[in-house]
């Protein structure tokens, strides 16, 4: 496991043993590096953090956060996943993880029949996949909501606004 301190992991440590955190340093990397082959990778980037300076740990650091980000964004937690995403920057794929996240982020909203909120999503990644025409759907599936509401006017209204989007036309005449 990881060692925080001089903790006895080689039998008896002589505390005033100069060489006491480089042996630290090494356990801890071999333990980082079990992590990792545990798919672990959360807790291998905590001891990766505190290795920085120590071998190769500062590039090791990355690849167990995007281990974790990927990790996190197959569990559909895209909000986490987007968060260590935006961490790593310019590293492999990441900025298009974000826009990957931000875009599944917007799909549940929308599914969760949050139209205007899903559409500000979608407005921020207007070139990524489909979202220009999520933002239609956003306001289409609204104006559904809004007729189910009997809100007929404003439903009306973006309809109108919606123009030939999908049903649009039929779904006027349906609020009239």
């Amino acid at each position: 496991g990881v060692v925080h301190s001089k903790d006895n992991f080689y039998g008896e440590i002589d505390p005033n043993d100069t060489a006491v955190p480089a042996k630290l340093n090494a356990k801890n990397y071999a333990a980082a590096a079990e992590l990792m082959a545990e798919k672990k990778y959360a807790e291998a980037v905590n001891v990766y953090a505190e290795l920085v300076d120590y071998e190769d740990s500062a590039d090791k650091l990355s690849i167990a956060k995007y281990s974790h980000a990927s990790q996190l964004e197959a569990a559909e937690k895209y909000a986490e996943a987007k968060a260590v995403y935006e961490e790593l920057g310019s590293y492999e794929d990441s900025l298009a993880k974000v826009s990957s996240c931000t875009y599944n982020i917007a799909i549940k909203t929308l599914a969760d029949g949050k139209f205007d909120e899903a559409k500000a999503v979608f407005q921020s990644i207007p070139d990524y996949a489909d979202s220009k025409d999520k933002v239609n759907e956003c306001d289409y599936q609204k104006g559904i909501s809004l007729v189910s509401e009997k809100k007929y006017a404003e439903a009306i209204k973006i309809f109108e606004a919606l123009g030939n989007y999908s049903e649009s036309k039929t779904k006027i005449l349906d609020a009239k």
